[in-house]
């Protein structure tokens, strides 16, 4: 779940559930700890976002950039 939410996917509680073959409860718990290791790590702005018009849950915010490597010098 947490990848595919990080990839720009959209997920619904429902169909979470029904893929892992769990109840909504236990997906609402994950959705729980995912928007809560993404609070503890705020500096990158990004937030779980739930839409009340779809039911869609969706991380917002800038992707972390990947630091680049130092260019080194070759004999």
């Amino acid at each position: 779940m947490f990848n595919r939410l990080i990839d720009g996917e959209r997920i619904t509680k429902a169909e979470e559930a029904k893929h892992f073959g769990v109840n909504g409860k236990t997906i609402q718990r994950d959705i729980e700890e995912i928007r809560a290791y993404l609070k503890k790590d705020e500096k990158d702005g990004r937030k779980l976002i739930y839409s009340k018009l779809s039911k869609e849950y969706y991380i917002f915010g800038e992707k972390p950039r990947r630091k680049k490597r130092p260019k080194t010098i070759k004999d």
